[in-house]
């Protein structure tokens, strides 16, 4: 499928996450991010010195707090972290004391909002695996940690977001 097929027609799908591999075997990853709130909406991505961060676009107004302005990439040795927010760091300092992927998830839950938006995450190794990681409530609003993870495999991609197409916290 498609990702503009899967996309078109979910109404609010947060922020997106996309790893995958070109059909040249190269790897690749997006981030895009939507707003509701204007705080939300006052911001856009920018690479700065090799980092992708979440900046304010005007900052005559609110200019926003960790859930809306934060570094959105880090690197672990040889692993590239894309993340929807300041958890990042968190992850990135957990791969580099050792632990593994499920383990860099521990002390995270979701951000701290009305809806508890999931927090997301795409990790890629030097091989061009990669893993997509999310911490959100479950069913029964228990904090819940999955992490997927998907082989280098050319032509294909994953996706993640932070909501459904009604704008709930993702399922």
């Amino acid at each position: 499928m498609r990702i503009s097929d899967y996309l078109k027609d979910r109404k609010y799908p947060g922020r997106i996450l996309i790893g995958g591999t070109l059909k040249n075997g190269r790897p690749v990853a997006a981030y895009a991010l939507m707003g509701r709130s204007e705080m939300s909406r006052n911001r856009v991505l920018v690479m700065d010195n090799q980092e992708l961060k979440a900046v304010p676009y005007d900052c005559d107004s609110d200019c926003g707090n960790e859930l809306t302005l934060y570094i959105a990439s880090y690197e672990s040795g040889d692993r590239k972290i894309l993340a929807n927010g300041s958890h990042g760091k968190d992850i990135k300092d957990a791969l580099d004391s050792g632990k593994t992927l499920l383990e860099s998830l521990d002390g995270l839950s979701p951000e701290p909002d009305a809806l508890n938006t999931p927090r997301i995450t795409l990790v890629y190794e030097s091989d061009g695996c990669y893993s997509l990681l999310i911490v959100r409530k479950n069913a029964k609003g228990e904090d819940e940690k999955v992490v997927w993870n998907y082989e280098n495999t050319p032509g294909f991609g994953h996706i993640i977001h932070t909501y459904s197409e009604d704008a709930s916290a993702f399922s």
